[in-house]
């Protein structure tokens, strides 16, 4: 019966063994967007589990059997919440066959040890079929308003139809076999966090973005539908040539044969009204530009473009800029020179650097601002004149007979006006415009709205009070606005109502303090709580029915509906199974509202929690097999002596004394 009892129990422990290493190896996986990849495809995949150590791209590696392949032209790892996200741009020259992506528990060169988990993929051959490279593979930030991502073409020539699923933006390019195109998609009007995708042709850019919150005025959809056919009404008004110029007008370029050389020029909307959804392309391949399309320039203002290009004949080209059904075009003519000294590569030398000149003023005062013009080209740049028509604007300078190359130039003006000003200053010499735009509205004081910035929670306090006993309420004061509030008094018109503190010297936006109550009365109470700065003040009503019977004791501190949300608060709630790295704000409602990234509970907690369990069943084990072995050895071995000492018995007779009644 013993035997079997240990047997069962031993049988029983590799079986809880068995099902811990399931679980923990279950928990990770790979998921790749698709089953097969060209050579030079960009491989997207969605990673969970948990990382002993965390994860980091330089522990995954693409291997051919024990061969460590260049996993990618460029590749990044981000993680998003419960997941990892990983893209990995692989070599165009990347060989086919059975590969695997594994992850390692560090970070060494090797596909034999270390191994933590692998999945299969396959490199197959291309075909006739075009196919594209996406760079990057997902999207989680924006730079000036904008997404990009960059898409090269193989096999063929071939269209790309992109679509923005968050805003229904679509752009479409022609690409070239081995061509590159950026595509540019405008986030206006989009707030809070953003979770899309970029479908490009077949396949699918995942988006993750975490954007401000929407300003009041557009949180109606109805407001932002009304703005959009605004602008569209506006859009439609505008003549292309009448509104945009290019700077320079033409461009005739001298270099050397096969060199690169990089120059620009600028895109100048010369009205009021901001244009939107611009594209640019050109007429040559030779030609590389820096951006194939603006969302949008606004008015009086320009786009900087950049063109790259190294050629061994001599080019006449275009760069054509289309809005809707119109376009204009720039003028590209490029000769080849063997006398280095002939090189002339014109562009826009000379650059601008300056504040922002949209501000509120006061109209009584006289103000003061300056520019810098500074010559980043080769040559002198001679006959500098400048303008402005408004006649409040007063220039120190008008005309400049020249600025060496990388010298520059402070150029003053003044603002005195009674008036609104909007205008620009006009910067021309040579065939070129810079155009430098001015706002100068007056300035007004809004008054700072304290109940719409400055709150209680809870927002009451309403009850039924035992007479004589004291009461203790611990609430929140929270500044929820912009501004910083500071000597910020307490009062209460009820001597029975007592508070700390009574004056708040500064509480900055988006913090909050606790105020500590004491209620101790007799007669009922019909009061509040005043919060004043400066000239005005919020309350917190406390309302109280006196009783003798403490069974009709009863507390409301209501339900506060205005309290800070965590994403007000600059925070992000972390799901069930996360923690928070970084600062975790346990008020009540503010409970799990993490300042900082929510991550798996993986290489910190169940990792060791698996290990430990993992080490108890582990002695366990041992302890009850130990105890087996020797039970079953002792028991062995006690035998064997009782029967060496039977036979020895018998076999030497002891000599017996005496009678034998005795024996």
């Amino acid at each position: 019966m013993k035997k079997r009892e240990r047997k069962i129990g031993v049988l029983t422990l590799f079986i809880l063994l068995s099902i811990l290493f399931i679980n923990l190896v279950s928990a990770t996986d790979i998921v790749f967007s698709k089953a097969e990849y060209y050579p030079g495809e960009t491989i997207q995949a969605d990673i969970s589990g948990s990382f002993s150590g965390g994860l980091v791209k330089e522990k995954i590696l693409l291997c051919r059997g024990s061969e460590v392949n260049p996993i990618a032209v460029s590749s990044s790892l981000v993680q998003l919440q419960n997941k990892f996200l990983f893209y990995a741009i692989t070599s165009s020259s990347l060989s086919t066959g059975d590969y695997s992506l594994k992850i390692k528990s560090s970070t060494t060169q090797t596909c034999l040890s270390g191994v933590i988990f692998s999945k299969p993929l396959k490199i197959i051959a291309p075909t006739d079929e075009p196919y594209l490279q996406i760079n990057p593979g997902f999207i989680i930030s924006v730079s000036d308003g904008e997404i990009s991502f960059k898409v090269k073409g193989f096999n063929a020539f071939q269209k790309v139809d992109a679509n923005f699923v968050a805003t229904g933006e679509t752009k479409s390019f022609n690409i070239p076999e081995g061509g590159e195109k950026t595509f540019y998609f405008s986030i206006n009007n989009l707030y809070e966090n953003i979770e899309s995708s970029v479908k490009v042709n077949d396949e699918a850019i995942p988006v993750y973005l975490s954007l401000p919150s929407a300003p009041e005025n557009e949180s109606s959809v109805n407001d932002t539908t009304e703005t959009n056919v605004t602008n569209q009404t506006i859009e439609e008004e505008i003549i292309l040539k009448n509104e945009i110029k290019f700077s320079p007008e033409s461009m005739n370029l001298i270099v050397l044969n096969n060199t690169s050389y990089e120059v620009n020029f600028s895109i100048i909307n010369l009205g009021n009204k901001t244009i939107q959804n611009l594209d640019i392309y050109s007429n040559s391949s030779e030609i590389t530009l820096s951006k194939e399309s603006i969302s949008e320039i606004s008015g009086y203002n320009s786009a900087l473009i950049s063109i790259s290009f190294k050629i061994t004949q001599p080019l006449s080209s275009n760069i054509n800029l289309i809005y809707k059904n119109q376009s204009i075009y720039l003028p590209v003519s490029i000769n080849i020179t063997k006398n280095k000294s002939e090189v002339d590569v014109e562009t826009n030398r000379l650059d601008i650097s300056h504040v922002n000149f949209d501000l509120d003023i006061n109209f009584s005062q006289k103000y003061k601002f300056n520019f810098t013009m500074e010559n980043n080209g080769n040559k002198t740049i001679e006959d500098i004149t400048i303008s402005c028509e408004n006649e409040n604007i007063k220039l120190d300078k008008t005309e400049i007979s020249n600025i060496k190359p990388g010298k520059s130039i402070l150029i003053y003006f003044e603002v005195n006006t009674d008036e609104t000003i909007d205008s620009q200053i006009e910067i021309n010499y040579e065939n070129e415009t810079i155009i430098l735009p001015l706002r100068f509205r007056e300035y007004i004081e809004e008054e700072y709205n304290l109940s719409d910035n400055l709150i209680f929670y809870p927002e009451k306090i309403d009850g039924t009070f035992v007479s004589g006993k004291e009461y203790f309420f611990s609430i929140i004061l929270a500044n929820i606005g912009e501004m910083n509030l500071s000597d910020i008094t307490l009062s209460s018109g009820n001597e029975n109502v007592k508070f700390t503190p009574v004056k708040i010297d500064l509480l900055k936006p988006y913090k909050k303090i606790y105020v500590n109550i004491t209620i101790n009365s007799e007669e009922n109470i019909n009061t509040s709580l005043m919060a004043k700065w400066k000239n005005q003040e919020i309350s917190l009503p406390i309302n109280g029915v006196i009783t003798e019977n403490e069974l009709e004791e009863e507390i409301d501190t209501g339900d506060s509906t205005y309290y800070p949300t965590c994403l007000q608060n600059r925070g992000v709630t972390c799901k069930k199974g996360e923690k928070c790295n970084g600062r975790l704000d346990t008020d009540t409602r503010l409970l799990n509202c993490c300042y900082g990234i929510c991550e798996a509970e993986s290489s910190s907690t169940k990792w060791v929690i698996g290990v430990i369990l993992l080490f108890i069943l582990g002695i366990g084990g041992f302890y009850f097999y130990s105890k087996y072995k020797n039970s079953k050895s002792s028991s062995s071995d006690e035998i064997m002596r009782n029967r060496s000492k039977d036979f020895e018995a018998r076999m030497n007779p002891r000599e017996v004394h005496g009678s034998l009644s005795k024996i």
